[in-house]
């Protein structure tokens, strides 16, 4: 054999072993599957059927004057709470893809407590009502219809009028 075929035989090996080395780079790595997210982000949720457990967690919040003081701040807030004793049924919000927050819209999931978040409700047991901040705010508009809003805000006013009023003929009274 010559020098010229040995040599053209060693190109050849290394050839394919580079081939064989480009084949195997090529295999991809295993990637961690996604996790998928249940929730859609900034929606607003119902759930009409609350457990014992979403009950339970609810009672807790409705019981912290803290929180309870911050969802009441709001008229929409006091709305839904009213809704929630009344009928039972839960309005949720997402501040993201994973938790699930009761009440409105509202800033501070940072600074949360950890029993106001709800991260093990089954997306099979709500309503997605559509989106509560976004430009057509279809799942607030959804959520001021369940929860009779503009009905409620007139019982607010004739509320604060009695009472006004009340206190005004107590102190004619006088």
């Amino acid at each position: 054999m010559s020098d010229l075929q040995t040599l053209q035989q060693q190109i050849a090996a290394l050839q394919q072993q580079l081939a064989d080395l480009k084949a195997q780079s090529k295999v991809k790595k295993a990637r961690p599957e996604k996790v998928v997210k249940p929730y859609n982000n900034g929606h607003y949720y119902q759930m009409v059927n609350p457990s014992d457990e979403v009950k339970a967690q609810i009672a807790k919040i409705l019981g912290d004057d803290e929180v309870n003081s911050k969802l009441s701040k709001s008229q929409l807030g006091r709305a839904i709470i009213k809704h929630y004793t009344e009928k039972s049924e839960v309005i949720f919000w997402t501040p993201n893809k994973e938790t699930l927050m009761f009440g409105p819209v509202m800033s501070g999931i940072k600074n949360a407590k950890e029993f106001e978040t709800f991260t093990n409700v089954e997306i099979s047991a709500l309503i997605d009502l559509g989106h509560g901040f976004d430009t057509e705010k279809t799942g607030r508009v959804k959520v001021d219809e369940i929860v009779n809003f503009a009905e409620f805000v007139e019982l607010e006013k004739a509320q604060a009028e009695f009472k006004k009023l009340s206190e005004k003929a107590a102190q004619i009274k006088k």
